[in-house]
């Protein structure tokens, strides 16, 4: 239940004005407070009825002046809240709910005071609404310490956003609760990435943790804010993991709220830097105090030196007393005079900071040393009110960035003008660099080229063995390779190279690489011409090799095929020349010795019709031919030759093919004396045809020992006798299954051979229907 001041005096004040709507208005404990009591009608208009007498102090106003009028004090609220007071008014009239506002309000003299306006809606004993009984409290001063509060904190988040160091805070668990600006640039993280971490792992090296932790223990204990090792120089780790060198301070806030730890850190990574290259200058630095300090001066609004920083002793040679209460300018080089007025100038007109001056100071020896100064505005803050400067000595970095300046162009001079090609690309194949001869050869201008990555101009089927070799490059397996590979001009066009790349060494790994690219097209063309010569000349020789095989081959077998014919022609010829055969016995000779001379004439045709397949001229006579007729035609002429092998022959489709009858019938024939040759007697045998689509398919199966998978690869081939033959000494050239296939060939279809599951031999092919 609420009960604040406000509403204590709220009921107070509506039970005595609610009593005190009489004539006489008795003095009560409300008419003493400071604050204002009043009621008001419930309607929009809110016509006040009764009014304590503190609001003449409140506003300069008398009672009389506001009782009974429609809206006498709301006519005096500030434009800019009556919106607010209005819709909470609405509210509290929908929702008979109390009424809250603070509002700015007029009083006689023109001020604004700020109020709290809390109200009740009082009823009867029925329940029924009679008005709104409230109090005015007199909230300006309030306001204007929470303003003041405000803005205070609003300074100190400026000033810890600006500032140049680290700084981080961390709750009494030692988690991060805030995080500037500074420390997301120095460690890496975001805010939000960085809240909620423990603030040692930032701050502390592994093996110094539990040191750290201990003496933020000890901090915690302490009864006063007790700086932890003032300028402490530790490690810090960032997100990368990389460590650093830094420069902490922490300090313990306690107070009413949970203590929090606060951690001034600053980057001294280039201090640190500094300090270890003058240790290992040469001896005209060692004279130097080891730490590189910056000079301090602090300016007067009259340009004179108010402060000077120690530091000035070791760099430019004066005792600091000497040169206060002396122009600023007074050791500045003239030509650099103007520089320095300008940037005292935007000072004092307001500006917070200068940008990085360059300019030569005056050593006590007479010689001029160039310094980086900044200068800063803090002619407002207590205790310095000054402008302050911060001088570092750059002598040595201009003088180093002046000798790269002559370096590069050297190698400038060198890399544009030399006679190859040559480029400078990063890991990813980012091209950083090119010269001339590049240009020329892939035909591309340096803008162009330095847009791309090497990847882009490399032929792709050459690309895999260049991205292998620049990745060992830059992972640091080796330290240069040489390819030869195709690049690719603008036009599209490849053209042959030599590449040998170095890598550039930054660090550990090289971080960049340079490529020499050579054009190597000549050597190249004339390397193909020798290398194509060469293959030439072997498979001449290698086909001349195969001739001269093959033509022993077909002589020796021609020899043994004619052989056993002539043995036997001569051997019956023998026989018959004795006379001593009788007349039926010499009619069974001369019919053998026929079928010999018929076996010799088989071999002689066989020999031309595989000549004559072979020759460019070479074609069959198509013809529209009923099919059953080429069917049956065929089963007639070779019913001898099967005559110890069941033949069944399928119904064949009533259509008509194209193709040249008598070649066709030679094909079947051959097809179906193979069987009768390759197979033992009682072999069924089975010559059909089906027909699909515009095809028609006719096959020959039989269902002998089949043929092996090394057959099937020699079977078409010329001469090509499959090892069942051989073995079984069969007869003939092999030259009917190589005829086959080139009559079935010239027919525009493929004669096939294969063993179906079932274990059936079959050799096909298509023929097309004549429509």
């Amino acid at each position: 239940m609420d009960r604040s001041p406000q509403r204590i005096a709220a009921e107070t004040s509506a039970t005595t004005i609610q009593t005190g709507k009489t004539a006489r208005k008795p003095q009560s404990v409300v008419d003493q407070s400071p604050i204002v009591a009043y009621a008001r009608s419930t309607g929009n208009a809110g016509t006040l009825t009764a009014i304590s007498p503190q609001v003449e102090a409140l506003l300069g106003v008398s009672p009389n002046e506001v009782l009974g009028h429609a809206n006498g004090i709301a006519d005096r609220i500030h434009p800019d809240d009556r919106a607010g007071v209005a819709a909470e008014g609405a509210r509290a009239r929908a929702t008979g709910e109390p009424f809250v506002a603070e509002y700015r309000i007029e009083a006689r003299d023109g001020r604004w005071v700020h109020v709290r306006d809390e109200a009740i809606l009082a009823r009867d004993e029925a329940g029924q609404p009679l008005d709104w009984q409230g109090v005015i409290v007199d909230i300006t001063e309030r306001r204007a310490t929470e303003l003041a509060l405000l803005r205070s904190v609003q300074q100190a988040e400026t000033l810890m956003e600006s500032a140049l160091d680290c700084v981080i805070m961390a709750d009494s668990d030692g988690r991060i609760v805030r995080f500037n600006r500074a420390a997301e640039q120095t460690f890496g993280y975001r805010r939000e990435e960085a809240t909620g971490q423990p603030i040692i792992d930032l701050l502390a090296p592994p093996h110094m943790r539990e040191a750290f932790t201990q003496e933020f223990v000890r901090l915690l204990a302490s009864d006063t804010a007790v700086p932890l090792a003032e300028r402490h120089e530790t490690t810090g780790l960032r997100i990368d993991g990389s460590s650093f060198p830094i420069e902490l301070t922490v300090t313990v806030i306690t107070g009413e709220h949970e203590p929090l730890f606060v951690a001034f850190v600053r980057d001294i990574s280039k201090r640190v830097a500094a300090e270890e290259a003058l240790r290992a200058s040469e001896e005209r630095f060692r004279g130097l105090v080891q730490g590189s300090y910056d000079i301090i001066t602090v300016v007067d609004r009259d340009g004179r030196r108010r402060y000077v920083s120690p530091s000035i002793e070791s760099e430019l040679g004066y005792a600091p007393e000497e040169l206060l209460g002396a122009s600023v300018l007074d050791l500045v080089h003239s030509d650099d005079v103007p520089t320095m007025r300008a940037a005292i100038a935007s000072l004092l007109n307001g500006a917070s900071r200068t940008r990085p001056l360059e300019l030569r100071l005056r050593h006590n020896d007479g010689g001029w040393r160039i310094f980086e100064t900044i200068g800063t505005n803090h002619l407002e803050t207590p205790h310095i009110a000054g402008i302050v400067f911060n001088s570092r000595e750059i002598t040595w970095r201009k003088a180093t960035e002046a000798a790269l300046r002559e370096s590069e162009a050297r190698f400038r001079a060198a890399f544009d003008f030399a006679p190859i090609g040559l480029a400078i690309f990063r890991p990813d194949g980012e091209i950083r660099q090119v010269n001339r001869s590049l240009c020329t050869l892939l035909g591309y201008h340096e803008a162009q080229l330095v847009q791309m990555r090497f990847q882009e101009i490399v032929h792709p089927d050459d690309l895999a063995d260049a991205e292998e070799l620049a990745a060992r490059l830059f992972a640091g397996e080796i330290a240069n390779y040489a390819i030869e590979l195709r690049l690719m001009r603008k036009s599209g066009s490849p053209v042959w190279t030599e590449l040998t790349v170095s890598g550039v060494h930054e660090e550990e790994r090289p971080r960049r690489a340079i490529a020499q690219i050579q054009d190597i097209t000549g050597r190249r063309n004339l390397d193909l011409e020798r290398a194509t010569m060469l293959a030439s000349e072997r498979a001449y020789a290698k086909r001349l090799r195969e001739l001269a095989t093959m033509r022993a081959d077909f002589s020796a077998m021609v020899a043994h095929e004619l052989r056993a014919p002539i043995a036997a022609l001569h051997m019956m010829t023998a026989t018959l020349e004795t006379g001593a055969l009788p007349p039926d016995a010499e009619g069974e000779m001369l019919a053998a010795m026929q079928g010999q001379i018929d076996r010799l004439d088989r071999l002689v045709n066989d020999v031309a019709a595989a000549a004559s397949a072979e020759q460019a001229n070479f074609s069959v006579q198509l013809h529209a031919v009923p099919l059953p007729m080429l069917i049956t035609g065929v089963a007639s002429a070779t019913a001898g030759a099967l005559a110890e092998h069941p033949l069944s022959v399928g119904p064949a489709p009533e259509l008509q093919v194209w193709c040249d009858p008598e070649r066709i019938s030679q094909v079947l024939g051959n097809l179906l004396e193979n069987v009768a040759k390759h197979t033992p007697p009682g072999t069924p045998v089975a010559l059909r045809a089906n027909a699909h689509d515009d095809r028609v398919r006719i096959e020959v199966a039989d269902r002998g020992p089949g043929i092996s998978d090394d057959d099937l690869a020699v079977v078409f081939e010329k001469f090509g006798r499959g090892r069942q033959a051989i073995d079984r000494q069969s007869p003939g050239l092999g030259l009917g299954l190589y005829l086959s296939a080139q009559i079935a060939h010239a027919h525009g279809t493929e004669l096939t051979a294969g063993v179906t599951p079932e274990g059936e031999t079959v050799f096909g092919f298509d023929l097309r229907v004549a429509r």
